[in-house]
């Protein structure tokens, strides 16, 4: 390099001109600006002349060539030459080592915040602990002043069995979709009193089905085929109406009239969908969760289709894993949390809050650390039931009754505003190999007139559906299901409830055959 190109590049006077590639480090020839000598740039970031490369590849006819310097694969079409009279790196080795030290140390606060989660709610399960034990005493201690003999007698001879405590359930009816079979979700419209379900119509046939059943007579009604593949979820609109939005593994999502089963929109993505959810606040706006992590939002209005699948107005995330549950959370007026979207994985969950007058959301993701195998929000409460299957930290199976509550300090970034708080932490299975949906619902105790929320949920080692109290953290319920949890076509896949007119509340547990109803007592 000349002195006057120097002064042109606009280079110091003390730069050092042994640190320029002036020349091939293969041929040794000097590089230049034009013909077979030019500079040239394989992926790696090694350079060469252009006529070394082209011979190197040569040598090498019907084969991938490699890098003379890192032997890194190269095709022919992957060279690039470079117009350049001086080559100058800068050094980013400290910014990159700067980077990956505030990376290490978000990943230390993120297992700080689950370990002082883990913490509080341990404090809190002693400090309750140690209360119900001194009153306990106290009792005890009364009664044995009283009269000791009868007191011992008593409280030995008073089986568990006899507890009071509610709610209970009942089984009442079985019912069976005719010729349908692999049950696997359900929904339920309690203004019009019917029941979908998703199922295999014929046997030999890849064509899957919603079966309806009339919630009044307990009967089967009707089905039309919606899909060439699995139904991994479907949802009723949030308005009322009769329309209900399906998602399947043969890559669409559809919305469909539940009254005669019409066809209304078809919204086509390039991977498999396991969960879709509405807007509730726009319904309009639909959401869609892939076995690859992308959650995407569409407006049923205005579907703009490409060549082989729609265009979403909104690529809300991408978790990486395939998304297990999609949940509108309804704005909650008590503990300030605004309107936006639960999404749960298969290894984590995050709240996408709505950012109000735009199409933004705001995520945060919750310091829940497992194998998420359930996820079920109340947007009557605010609280959401996080079910997770044992793994090599934890033995057994897990089930959270949770919700978020706003930090207090605005000097919060909008990714940690809400902190997860867990109330309730229960659960004893070593066993959860499927993904099913367990259930949180309101219960109305009319003889002690209370109102209670209450986790319905299913233990698989067991074979048996469990009812758990959540204001006093207590089992009030357990009964074995029919069949044999070795087959699966007696697995509960779905739990779910319906408030009848009557003020009777009534309990479905889906299993590939059939649906049991029970009356919650």
């Amino acid at each position: 390099m000349t002195d006057d190109h120097q002064k042109e590049l606009g280079y110091p006077d003390s730069f050092d001109q042994s640190n320029e590639c002036q020349a091939c480090p293969v041929c040794f020839e000097q590089y230049t600006t034009a013909g077979e000598q030019r500079p040239a740039c394989l992926p790696c970031g090694h350079l060469f002349c252009l006529r070394c490369l082209e011979v190197w590849n040569s040598e090498r006819p019907g084969r991938v060539s490699l890098c003379p310097t890192c032997k890194r694969r190269f095709r022919r079409r992957e060279i690039r030459t470079h117009f350049v009279q001086g080559i100058k790196a800068t050094d980013n080795s400290e910014l990159m080592n700067a980077m990956k030290t505030i990376q290490e140390y978000k990943e230390r606060m993120k297992r700080t915040e689950i370990e002082l989660a883990n913490a509080k709610y341990e404090a809190t399960q002693q400090r309750a602990q140690y209360e119900q034990l001194c009153s306990r005493l106290e009792e005890m201690e009364r009664k044995l002043q009283e009269g000791p003999a009868g007191c011992f007698l008593s409280c030995s001879q008073r089986p568990k069995s006899q507890s009071n405590e509610r709610p209970r359930a009942e089984i009442k009816e079985t019912i069976y979709p005719h010729g349908h079979t692999e049950l696997r979700v359900m929904t339920i419209h309690p203004e019009k009193a019917i029941m979908l379900s998703s199922c295999h119509f014929q046997k030999f046939f890849s064509c899957y089905s919603a079966a309806k059943v009339d919630l009044h007579t307990m009967q089967y009604v009707s089905s039309s085929v919606l899909h060439t593949m699995r139904i991994r979820d479907m949802q009723f609109c949030p308005t009322g109406d009769s329309t209900f939005l399906t998602c399947s593994m043969d890559m669409s999502m559809k919305v469909h009239n539940s009254d005669n089963f019409q066809h209304v929109t078809t919204i086509r993505l390039g991977n498999p969908i396991w969960s879709c959810c509405y807007d509730s606040d726009e319904p309009h706006r639909v959401f869609a969760g892939t076995s690859t992590g992308q959650v995407k939002l569409y407006d049923l209005r205005m579907v703009r289709s490409s060549d082989d699948c729609d265009i979403p107005v909104l690529n809300v995330c991408n978790m990486r894993k395939p998304i297990l549950s999609l949940r509108w959370s309804k704005f909650q007026s008590d503990t300030r949390i605004p309107s936006g979207l639960m999404i749960a994985s298969t290894s984590e969950c995050s709240f996408y809050s709505k950012s109000v007058g735009s199409n933004e959301f705001n995520g945060q993701t919750l310091p829940l650390d497992g194998r998420i195998t359930s996820f079920f929000l109340d947007n009557s409460t605010g609280h959401f039931l996080v079910s997770m299957g044992p793994n090599s930290r934890l033995p057994t199976c897990q089930h959270l009754f949770c919700n978020l509550q706003r930090r207090d300090s605005e000097n919060w970034s909008p990714e940690d505003l809400y902190e997860l708080c867990i109330i309730r932490r229960f659960g004893s299975s070593t066993k959860q190999t499927v993904l099913n949906r367990n259930c949180l619902f309101r219960y109305a105790d009319h003889v002690a007139g209370s109102l209670s929320s209450v986790a319905a949920v299913y233990d698989e080692y067991s074979h048996q559906m469990e009812l758990w109290n959540m204001d006093t953290n207590e089992r009030t319920y357990c009964t074995a299901m029919p069949g044999n949890s070795d087959d699966p076509n007696y697995i509960i896949y779905d739990l779910t409830t319906y408030n009848r007119p009557d003020g009777r509340q009534l309990l479905l547990a889906l299993s590939k055959r059939c649906m049991y109803t029970y009356d919650l007592l």
